[in-house]
């Protein structure tokens, strides 16, 4: 249930920097990355249920919901448009903690304003 946690963190970060104004992405990626929030959106009930279940057993029934076609290709929809390897292991590797970069990055922004 430790890994639910961390995984609540996670999203939960990667959605507040989805939404910061500060970053901006191509027009043509925008429907893709709503997609993709959405998908955040969803999954945030089910890993909360996850971390604070009692027992291994509720939380490994507890089940993500079913995701559209839509949310299955956004993710390769924007490496297409962005020219980024649609190998997602090889294209991150270097970049496995970036959402705690960006985190922190934003984190001393706000402190300086």
């Amino acid at each position: 249930m430790a890994a639910a946690s961390t995984r609540l963190d996670l999203t939960r970060r990667t959605l507040t920097l989805l939404d910061n104004s500060y970053y901006h992405w191509p027009s043509e990626v925008s429907e893709q990355l709503e997609t993709i929030r959405s998908s955040f959106l969803a999954e945030l009930s089910t890993l909360d249920t996850m971390a604070n279940s009692t027992d291994f057993r509720d939380a490994y029934y507890t089940t993500f919901p079913e995701a559209t076609a839509e949310q299955q290709s956004a993710g390769q929809e924007v490496r297409y448009a962005l020219g980024i390897d649609a190998d997602t292991v090889a294209s991150c590797v270097g970049h496995e903690n970036g959402v705690d970069i960006l985190t922190a990055e934003k984190e001393k922004r706000e402190a300086t304003t």
